[in-house]
Order: C-alpha cells, then sequence, then structure tokens
C-alpha cells in the first residue's frame, strides 16, 4: 500500500514504482495498492481517519473474496508513506490498533521523508507548486490550504501524535506502531529529520531529496527493494 504526501499522486508521486513492482517476482502474490487521496482538501486527522476506514473496508472486503474464503487474507500489509503521509497513516494505524481492528496487527510501515516531526511549510508549498510565475501564485494560493496547519512542529496534530503514541505503546513495543524503516533524502530540506518516538535510527539516503528518495526507476530500486524487506 503507497500512500503518497502533500500535493501528491497516487502514482506519480512513486515514478515508476507501480511499473517496477509488478516485474518483481518477489510481488507476484501480493496485491499492490496506490492510495489517492486530496491531501489539500481536509486537515490531517480527517485523512486519517479516511484512510483507516478504507483499510477497514477494503482488508475486510478481500476477506470475502471466494478464493480466499477459507484462509485469511493477508497475512502481511506493508504501508510505505511519503511526508504528509506518514503521520496521516501513522494516526490511522493508532487508532486501529487502540480499537483492536483486525488488519492492523499484520501492518508493517515504510516511512520516507516522513512529516512526522513537522516540516518547513514554505519550502513544503514550493516544492509542490514547481517553477515559473503560475507556480508562484498556485503556491500563495496554497499557503492557505487547511491541512498546512498540521505540518507545523508545534502544532496539536503533530504534538498530540507524539504524545498519543508514547502513553499507548505496549510493552514490549507494537510492531505495527514502530516504522520497520525510515528514510530520509540527505539533501532534504523539507520536514524535520528526528527519530520519532521510539523508532529506530533512520536512514539517510546520499544525494536524494525531499522528492526524490521515494521515486522508484529502473536505475534506483532501493525503494522498492525497502518495501519487499518489509514483506518478511
Amino acid at each position: 500500500m503507497f500512500v503518497h504526501g502533500f500535493g501528491g499522486h497516487a502514482t506519480g508521486t512513486w515514478l515508476r514504482m507501480h511499473e517496477i513492482a509488478v516485474e518483481n517476482p518477489a510481488l507476484n502474490r501480493c496485491d499492490i495498492v496506490f492510495y489517492g487521496y486530496d491531501s489539500m482538501r481536509h486537515r490531517a486527522p480527517i485523512h486519517a481517519v479516511h484512510f483507516r476506514d478504507f483499510m477497514a473496508e477494503f482488508t475486510g472486503a478481500m476477506r470475502g473474496v471466494d478464493e480466499y474464503a477459507d484462509s485469511p487474507r493477508y497475512d502481511r500489509i506493508v504501508v510505505a508513506a511519503h511526508s504528509l503521509g506518514a503521520p496521516v497513516v501513522r494516526e490511522a494505524i493508532l487508532t486501529a490498533f487502540r480499537a483492536r481492528t483486525p488488519w492492523v496487527m499484520a501492518t508493517r510501515l515504510i516511512c520516507f521523508a516522513p512529516a512526522h516531526r513537522g516540516a518547513a511549510i514554505q519550502k513544503l508549498v514550493a516544492t509542490a507548486s514547481g517553477q515559473g510565475l503560475r507556480s508562484i501564485l498556485y503556491s500563495l494560493s496554497l499557503s492557505h490550504v487547511p491541512v498546512l496547519q498540521d505540518l507545523d512542529p508545534e502544532c496539536a496534530f503533530i504534538k498530540e501524535l507524539h504524545h498519543d503514541y508514547a502513553v499507548s505503546m505496549p510493552t514490549p513495543a507494537a510492531p505495527p506502531l514502530l516504522a520497520a524503516k525510515v528514510i530520509f533524502g540527505d539533501v532534504d530540506t523539507i520536514v524535520e529529520p528526528y527519530r520519532f518516538h521510539i523508532d529506530e535510527a533512520f536512514d539517510a539516503w546520499p544525494g536524494h531529496d525531499h522528492t526524490s528518495v521515494c521515486k522508484a526507476s529502473d536505475t534506483f530500486r532501493q525503494p522498492l527493494d525497502v518495501v519487499v524487506g518489509a514483506l518478511s
């Protein structure tokens, strides 16, 4: 399951991930889903509710498919989230975990350039807008998008997300609440490159920025390799 970030696109954020993933023999028995949402329409907690409900409906519907009626549909769900997608997914996972929702215990999270510690909002808007005069005007229009309030490092959403993970984490730690892998580009100047709660140390990929770090291609297959590795 691939979840894009602010101003992203279900498949465009990941470049050729949707093409090279289906060619990978390790994924022959996997469903590959690219989740798209209008990142600028709602606040982050609302996006999290929508994603949580989608996962419950999707996994429930798949268990009802006759071909798989005699066994659980998924024994592992890997969610790869980029930028805003990371705190949105983490909020969804936490609320599903608290509610003991069946899909969540099979879930493992991969974070690419995550904004779960906040982001430099002006730079993020500029990145989503592109270049040129039209892009500058577009950037100005984006400055009032509601979800941007939830990416300020000092905002209520980010602070409460950290607090809620701290008070909800069992001992030993529950795997769905820990990121299996967190990856930043070492020239990313948009998101805050700090550990989230008790995640393991993150990786910093040389030469990659906020957007390139997750864009898989024929010559840059590491993003897909990370996802495949989390299936085991």
